[in-house]
């Protein structure tokens, strides 16, 4: 026979594990961050995501070309900058854009938002904000920002006023 004591540990010891359970799955649940890839340049011109990504609490890691190895299979992936960016980032527009995408960002002026799948890993999602010189980046993330806001809404399950986003 169980005493009664024994029984009240079984339960407690029963409710912890359940608890830690519960807990561990909300922690994991909540493991998602944004990898922003940018140099330098496109990084400092990007305000208006890294305000909002503030502003709403995503977890983000920025990283530049030099760290994109350990980072290229995280699921989501925002990428700033073009083909002229420099520092490395030429290889991974090459990798991630068509070749007409690329070419149509060498040309002056142009610019373009791109989303992409499964580039480097199952289940990956890559938007890349492409721009043929680092001073459009402010600008096309302006003109693109209920696009790209609304993937982030969807990622990671934001609760935002949509009327700020609707110029």
């Amino acid at each position: 026979m169980f005493s009664i004591s024994k029984v009240r540990r079984i339960f407690f010891i029963s409710i912890i594990v359940l608890l830690t359970g519960l807990i561990g799955t909300q922690v994991c649940a909540g493991k998602e961050q944004l990898i922003i890839l940018a140099n330098d340049q496109d990084y400092q011109n990007s305000q208006r995501l890294i305000s909002d990504m503030q502003k709403y609490e995503v977890s983000y890691t920025r990283i530049d070309a030099s760290k994109f190895e350990q980072f290229k299979g995280e699921q989501y992936i925002f990428i700033l900058g073009g083909p002229k960016s420099g520092d490395g980032m030429d290889a991974i527009f090459k990798k991630v854009l068509s070749p007409e995408e690329y070419a149509f960002l060498e040309d002056s002026g142009n610019m373009d938002m791109y989303l992409k799948q499964d580039v480097w890993g199952k289940e990956q999602s890559v938007i890349v904000i492409g721009v043929s010189d680092s001073a459009q980046i402010e600008g096309i993330l302006f003109d693109f920002r209920p696009a790209w806001m609304g993937n982030l809404v969807d990622w990671f399950d934001l609760d935002i006023n949509w009327e700020e986003y609707v110029y």
